[in-house]
């Protein structure tokens, strides 16, 4: 009988290809050459013997069977290519695809902390952390999120002053080794940057939010899903006097801006008797009352809404937004 040999050319979802391995076969005494197709003489002196080339090939690579419903493929040969099929038929291949879909389905779906019923995870960070959609989950994973942090943080050890000195003594080390500097050259200075390169960082920075590199805050994406429920024609990171807003809905004329608790100090938690405010803080709350003046100036209505108000009064800015 002849040796073949076979060496593995490509495999897809669909199929696997082999390709032959010899230029030539010797088979009862002659030499048949194989660099183009298979030639027919050889074909006929198989059959004389009572043999055939597809019969070779089983031998060769056995018996395949469809991945799904286990019925036996057939494979062909074609110009030194064995094709062998992964499925009997179009429905199939489909589904093994449903089947692919199921295990995401079940790798993705998890189980509430809060009230118990099964939830798909989605790229909210919160979702993650085990609360489903309902707005009573949200809240009760945001309350207890600070909290279970606080309990098991470093600072609240016994250990913290040692931990202290020793971070102190590592990042002293550090700085004579290395010669470093946590203090950046051109922090508190002013006149280092020319008007051009000034303007050519700017330009850099709007290019990027308009290609959106950034990535959305997740108080952005639950404000953007419900722009498109309503069907309303806005653009995410609008420019207007170089000054960048979240969102501009444009038949409106109305601006959104999705602002955080921390940075931009909501009046709630910072501020008159409450927790100090930062230099930051004190900065971002001026740099906000700039943007109200410049989108009432170039005729625009601004909504700045807080993420305390997107996370537990949804509803309500949903309605409000409405209106305007």
């Amino acid at each position: 009988m002849i040796n073949l040999k076979f060496k593995p050319l490509k495999e897809d979802c669909k199929s696997k290809i082999f390709v032959l391995d010899l230029a030539e076969i010797k088979y009862d005494g002659s030499i048949f050459n194989l660099r183009n197709r298979l030639v027919t003489n050889l074909c006929r002196k198989l059959n004389k013997n009572g043999f055939s080339f597809q019969t070779i090939l089983n031998e060769y690579f056995g018996e395949f069977a469809c991945e799904t419903c286990n019925k036996k493929i057939t494979y062909s040969y074609s110009r030194k290519r064995v094709y062998i099929k992964k499925y009997c038929s179009k429905t199939c291949f489909a589904n093994s695809k449903k089947r692919l879909k199921e295990k995401i389905d079940k790798y993705k779906r998890k189980k509430c902390k809060c009230c118990g019923d099964y939830y798909y995870v989605d790229g909210n960070h919160l979702s993650r952390k085990g609360a489903c959609a309902k707005k009573e989950c949200l809240e009760h994973v945001l309350d207890n999120f600070g909290k279970n942090i606080k309990k098991t943080h470093w600072a609240k050890t016994l250990n913290k002053n040692i931990i202290i000195t020793k971070r102190i003594k590592t990042r002293l080390n550090n700085d004579k080794i290395f010669d470093r500097k946590y203090k950046s050259w051109n922090k508190d200075k002013t006149g280092i940057y020319s008007k051009e390169t000034i303007e050519k960082m700017r330009a850099g920075a709007i290019r990027n939010f308009e290609k959106e590199i950034y990535k959305k805050t997740g108080i952005e994406k639950i404000i953007e899903n419900f722009l498109k429920e309503q069907n309303l024609k806005y653009k995410y990171s609008f420019f207007v006097e170089k000054r960048q807003f979240d969102f501009c809905v444009f038949d409106k004329k109305l601006l959104v801006e999705c602002q955080g608790d921390f940075w931009h100090a909501n009046p709630l938690f910072y501020g008159d008797g409450l927790k100090k405010l930062s230099d930051k803080q004190i900065l971002k709350r001026k740099d906000d009352e700039i943007k109200k003046i410049i989108a009432i100036r170039n005729g625009y209505r601004i909504l700045q809404i807080w993420e305390n108000d997107i996370i537990k009064n949804l509803e309500d800015v949903k309605k409000l937004i409405n209106q305007l």
